[in-house]
């Protein structure tokens, strides 16, 4: 069975060819779909496997030949709309959230972007989030009982950036010691 996800990769040079991303994941038997550019050092990479032993090794630094990788795998991502291009969206706020709340347990998760023209999303996730945690409206109406909470030291960092024309999410950790 083939299975599919996206990984948020950032090089530190800027005359990466692709073909170096081609070659990173194809020697750890990654099949790579589609390579995004979102800004001058980043791409989203979608990417089949055939085992997620295949995977759960791939977030961190890495070298090939001259350049360095930072890789993440992409918790939710969005395209952004121009009608959209200022204002945090509500719906894709509220789906991370949910999905978070649904599946990480017994952490303190820590809201942080790597980006200036982020920090509207992360305030306006970190307020939708903290609002949902005191008074679970949505979470009781799709049984989610939250194992986790969001705080400035919380020990698992969740990354929401604004990068060219994408929001990218992701976590700084492989999650499977934090699932419930």
């Amino acid at each position: 069975m083939v299975n599919k996800t996206k990984f948020y990769v950032c090089v530190d040079k800027q005359n990466i060819s692709e073909k170096m991303i081609y070659y990173f994941f194809f020697t750890r038997n990654i099949w790579v779909n589609s390579i995004i550019k979102v800004g001058e050092y980043n791409y989203i990479v979608n990417v089949d496997y055939d085992k997620s032993e295949d995977i759960e090794n791939l977030i961190g630094k890495f070298k090939v030949r001259a350049a360095n990788f930072q890789i993440n795998r992409i918790f939710k991502s969005m395209k952004i709309v121009k009608s959209h291009n200022e204002n945090p969206t509500l719906s894709f706020l509220s789906s991370i959230i949910c999905l978070a709340s649904a599946k990480i347990k017994n952490t303190n998760i820590r809201i942080v972007t790597r980006t200036k023209e982020g920090e509207k999303w992360k305030d306006a996730l970190i307020k939708i989030w903290q609002s949902e945690i005191e008074n679970p409206d949505r979470f009781k109406r799709l049984g989610i009982k939250p194992q986790m909470d969001i705080s400035p030291d919380g020990e698992l960092f969740f990354h929401i950036n604004k990068v060219g024309n994408y929001i990218v999410t992701y976590f700084d950790k492989n999650l499977n010691n934090y699932y419930s």
